[in-house]
């Protein structure tokens, strides 16, 4: 069964082919507009633009034709493509006009996260002169097949050609083989790799190779055998540009389009270039603002000071620039610029990252998280990529599609822009946040007693999940191994179980929660019990303790009032006594004993009071009986 058909269509480059084929200079009118590209790379059609690399590309084809294979190395911003389209293509058709040697067929690629397929797309476009999938697939069909077979496809790919014909066969951004390299398919880079090295030995080959390649992936090369034999055979590190190099490069082209430039503003540029990375993108975006600015002021007189700093000036023209296209956008456009361009950027490699170019289709199925539509993400993709921007290609007028390709026009867009640095960095934990919770989920079901989620972690997902929109498109990106042309059905089912997962996760945080929240309750309750109780015990031995000192008390109290009743007795007993021995001397027996009588009531202990009564009883019965 055939390998379904994947491969990336980049309009942009199947442009540059076509020019590099047909050298198709840009028109009078279409280089007045603005004689300066921004930071995109400069295109062959613009070779009559392209200055202060005089001679550089005569070194090129010098070393390209005694080695068929040619590196062109530099730093990100360093001026590698540019040299290389406007300037190698265009020196090769001037030496066929003037040394008459074969034509050149122009074939330029990228790897991609699909080498193979790009390359048979790229050799397709350049036979067939197509640019749309569909009628490119029939040729990728043949050809493809054909470049899998051995290490020598590549020059069968080219069997049947113009005996008369070379082919120049760019690879663009070569270092995509290794910042890609956990998407490519086991294998397919080293064949590739194979694939290039092969045709570039071949003796009487008709193909030339030119990759370009980020120098600080030159170490990388090691990977693939053969490959750093060839690259020090034949390599070329673009110097940077001297002071006279980068006057020209300001004066050449307004020169072309007859706008004159203050020389002091010259003499200025060839100071700010300075000694940053960024520093020929840089200049030509801020020189892209500064002559767009003479041209609004009505293009009277020389381009000045005045129209430079209007722009920001070098070091701040790119961020203000950017900024400015993103604060014109409503709300739900900001959300899909957002989205685009942290799509568009990888950070995962460090300072080996930055661009990464990814389906149109991509694009837009991760847009359905907003939610939004193709009209409004192609709505913020023109206001990005119009002609005075160019910040994300490919450039105005080339179709938006699923089958093609969205990329960042420079990595100093990057570097230079703050509000993308953040953007990058959001998106950066975001992939780690994800990433965490699909590991999770795998080693729960390897052992559930690993358990759920919890804590902090949990609460950032929740966070991250509430707050960032993102789907299977989002997700497929940051899935393990993740190859090209693969199942979006199976990136969905592998994205709704790690968020089911979560949703479970975060379940069972809350039934915790819950079952803490009883607990609490619980043993607060208890503690209201126990402190009630205790209160009534208290209450009840303070009750007891109350009533007790009370009975005493009480007691005390009786025991006073009776001792002074019996007191009180005892005096009206005594008086009674006195009385009775008052009426005993006045003989009148009757009245003392009757006070005698009254004295016992009173003081009924009285032992010697009752004999004293019965004394004066029996005196009172001998007196009656006389």
């Amino acid at each position: 069964m055939p390998e379904p058909l994947h491969f990336q269509i980049d309009e942009y480059y199947l442009g540059l082919q076509k020019q590099g084929q047909d050298m198709d200079i840009l028109d009078e009118n279409r280089t007045r507009r603005n004689p300066f590209p921004g930071l995109r790379p400069f295109r062959t059609g613009e070779a009559h633009l392209f200055f202060g690399r005089e001679g550089q590309a005569e070194e090129l084809i010098t070393r390209l034709m005694q080695t068929h294979f040619l590196g062109v190395l530099g730093n990100s911003g360093s001026g590698k493509s540019s040299l290389v389209r406007a300037g190698l293509i265009p020196a090769l058709h001037a030496g066929k006009k003037q040394a008459r040697i074969s034509d050149w067929k122009i074939v330029i690629c990228r790897p991609g996260n699909s080498p193979l397929q790009n390359l048979a797309a790229a050799l397709a476009g350049a036979n067939t002169g197509l640019a749309k999938a569909e009628e490119l697939a029939p040729e990728v069909a043949r050809l493809l097949p054909v470049l899998q077979e051995s290490s020598f496809g590549l020059l069968e790919a080219e069997e049947g050609a113009d005996e008369h014909q070379k082919t120049l066969l760019i690879i663009d951004q070569f270092e995509e083989l290794f910042r890609f390299s956990g998407e490519i398919p086991a294998g397919e880079a080293a064949h590739f790799v194979d694939l290039l090295l092969t045709a570039a030995r071949q003796e009487g080959a008709s193909l030339y190779v030119v990759i370009t390649m980020r120098s600080e992936f030159l170490g990388e090369c090691v990977r693939y055998r053969g490959l750093p034999e060839v690259i020090n055979q034949g390599q070329y590190l673009v110097p940077r540009l001297s002071s006279e190099n980068v006057r020209r490069a300001v004066s050449g082209p307004l020169g072309v389009v007859g706008a004159p430039v203050d020389p002091t503003l010259v003499n200025r540029l060839v100071r700010e270039v300075g000694d940053s990375m960024d520093q020929l993108s840089l200049l030509q975006h801020a020189l892209m603002r500064t002559y767009r600015h003479w041209q609004q002021g009505g293009g009277e007189g020389p381009v000045s000071h005045d129209d430079y700093e209007a722009t920001g000036q070098m070091e701040k023209a790119l961020g203000r620039h950017a900024d400015e296209q993103y604060e014109t956008l409503d709300d739900k456009g900001r959300q899909i610029a957002q989205l685009i361009f942290q799509r568009l950027t990888d950070l995962s490699a460090g300072d080996k990252g930055g661009r990464r170019p990814t389906l149109m289709e991509e694009i837009y199925g991760l847009a359905e998280a907003i939610p939004t539509g193709r009209k409004e993400v192609d709505g913020v993709i023109e206001q990005f990529r119009q002609l005075d921007t160019s910040f994300l290609m490919p450039p105005p007028g080339a179709p938006l599609q699923e089958e093609n390709m969205l990329d960042i026009s420079h990595e100093s867009l990057i570097r230079n822009w703050g509000r993308l640095n953040r953007w990058a960095d959001e998106e950066a934990e975001n992939a780690r946040l994800y990433q965490r919770l699909q590991q999770a989920r795998e080693e729960n079901e390897e052992d559930p007693q690993q358990g759920w989620i919890t804590g902090a972690l949990l609460q950032r997902l929740d966070d991250w999940r509430q707050t960032t929109p993102t789907n299977h498109f989002w997700a497929a990106r940051y899935h393990p191994r993740r190859q090209p042309g693969h199942d979006w059905a199976a990136d969905k089912a592998l994205y709704d179980s790690n968020m089911a997962f979560l949703q479970q996760c975060l379940a069972a945080e809350e039934n915790r929660a819950r079952e803490k929240e009883e607990a609490i309750a619980q043993k607060a309750r208890q503690k209201q019990r126990t402190l009630y109780r205790n209160i009534i015990i208290a209450i009840s031995l303070a009750a007891a303790v109350l009533v007790g000192f009370l009975y005493l008390e009480a007691r005390q109290t009786l025991k006073e009032l009776e001792e002074q009743r019996a007191e009180n007795a005892r005096l009206e007993s005594e008086n009674k006594v006195r009385e009775a021995r008052t009426f005993i001397d006045a003989g009148q027996y009757w009245f003392a004993v009757q006070r005698l009588e009254e004295a016992i009531e009173l003081d009924s202990s009285n032992e010697a009071l009752r004999d004293t009564l019965a004394v004066y009883r029996e005196r009172l019965s001998e007196y009656e009986n006389e």
